[in-house]
C-alpha cells in the first residue's frame, strides 16, 4: 500500500530502506491528461453529477472512488472538470491534493453557504476573497497565523461574468466551520457582526493548498 501524503511505503523491509515513492492519486482514480485543467468542487457527488449532465457537453465520467463522482466536459467550447469534494476541509484537501497531482490548475469551489448578514435572501451568490480557518485542517499545512486567500484572477474574473448576466452578487470574506451542527449558537451572530458574508466547510483549505 502507498500512502500518498508523505510518499513513503507502509512495508519494514522498504521503510528500513528508507525508500521513497512518489506521491500517486488513491481517491481520485485518475491518469494525468483526464482531467481538465480548470475544475469545479461541488461537495456534493449528486450536484457534480447535475453540473455536468445540465451544462456541459460531451461529459464522461472519471471518477466513482468512495462515491466521489467526476466528470469532465466542455463548455463553450472549453475543457471543464467537476469533482465532489465531500464535506468539510480534510476531505476536501484530499481531493485537492490528488487533483493537483494529476495537473488541474484552476480549481473553484460551488455550493451551498449559510448566509450570515441580515441583508441576505434564500438564493444569493457570494463570492469569497477569504475565508476564516475554523477548521484545524489548515493548521496541519500553516503553523503560524494565516489567512487564507482566493486567487485574484479568478475572483475577478466571477464577479464580471456574474455582471454580465445581471447575477446579483455578494464579495468579502467568509468563514470554513469544522462543525455543522454547532454548539456555539451565538458564534454565527458574532461572525455576522465581523462581516464575514457566509459559512461553509471547505474553502479555508482549497485557498491555502
Amino acid at each position: 500500500r502507498i500512502c500518498s501524503s508523505v510518499g513513503l511505503t507502509n512495508r519494514s523491509s522498504a521503510m528500513g530502506r528508507g525508500y521513497r515513492v512518489g506521491a500517486v492519486p488513491i481517491h481520485v482514480r485518475a491518469e494525468e491528461g483526464d482531467y481538465a485543467e480548470a475544475v469545479l468542487l461541488p461537495g456534493d457527488p449528486l450536484r457534480a453529477k447535475y453540473i455536468a449532465e445540465t451544462y456541459l457537453d460531451d461529459i464522461k465520467q472519471t471518477n466513482s472512488e468512495r462515491g466521489m463522482l467526476g466528470f469532465r466536459g466542455t463548455w463553450e467550447g472549453k475543457d471543464v472538470s467537476v469533482q465532489s469534494t465531500g464535506m468539510g476541509c480534510p476531505s476536501a484537501a484530499i481531493v485537492i491534493e490528488e487533483l493537483i497531482m494529476l495537473g488541474c490548475k484552476r480549481l473553484l469551489r460551488v455550493g451551498t453557504c449559510g448566509g450570515l448578514q441580515p441583508h441576505h435572501k434564500l438564493g444569493d451568490m457570494v463570492v469569497a476573497l477569504t475565508a476564516v480557518p475554523q477548521d484545524r485542517t489548515v493548521d496541519t499545512y500553516i503553523h503560524e497565523p494565516h489567512c487564507p486567500t482566493a486567487d485574484w484572477e479568478l475572483v475577478h474574473g466571477a464577479v464580471h461574468a456574474a455582471k454580465e448576466i445581471g447575477q446579483e452578487i455578494h464579495v468579502g470574506p467568509i468563514v470554513s466551520s469544522d462543525v455543522f451542527y454547532n454548539p456555539d449558537g451565538e458564534q454565527y451572530q458574532r461572525w455576522s457582526d465581523r462581516g464575514i458574508l457566509a459559512v461553509e466547510m471547505e474553502a479555508a483549505v482549497l485557498f491555502t493548498l
